[in-house]
């Protein structure tokens, strides 16, 4: 079994991958979006995009989080869990201070 400290660097690995790879499909979906938008505005269409915000990026990222710590729960892997709450946790601060 892993102890404590192997576990918490296991967790914020596994986070900064599910963060780098919601970043870079967010990425190729913006370039999708955006050249998207460029061949309907040149065929005369009037598009209107929005922005999304940084909340709407950390409650795709907190959905992720979730889904982690329901597999590890199922899994019955606790320590696991437990990191991973923690991680949410501090998700939840981050939409609340993005709302400032």
């Amino acid at each position: 079994m892993y102890n404590d400290k192997e576990i918490e660097v296991l967790a914020n690995k596994i986070a900064e991958i599910v963060i780098k790879r919601i970043e870079e499909r967010q990425d190729e979906m913006e370039q999708e979006f955006n050249e998207k938008v460029e061949q309907m505005t040149a065929e005369g269409f009037d598009v209107k995009t929005t922005v999304v915000s940084n909340k709407e990026v950390f409650m795709s990222i907190l959905g992720d989080l979730q889904k982690a710590l329901e597999k590890a729960i199922d899994e019955e892997d606790y320590q696991l869990a437990s990191l991973i709450n923690s991680k949410i946790d501090q998700i939840k601060l981050d939409i609340d201070e993005s709302d400032v």
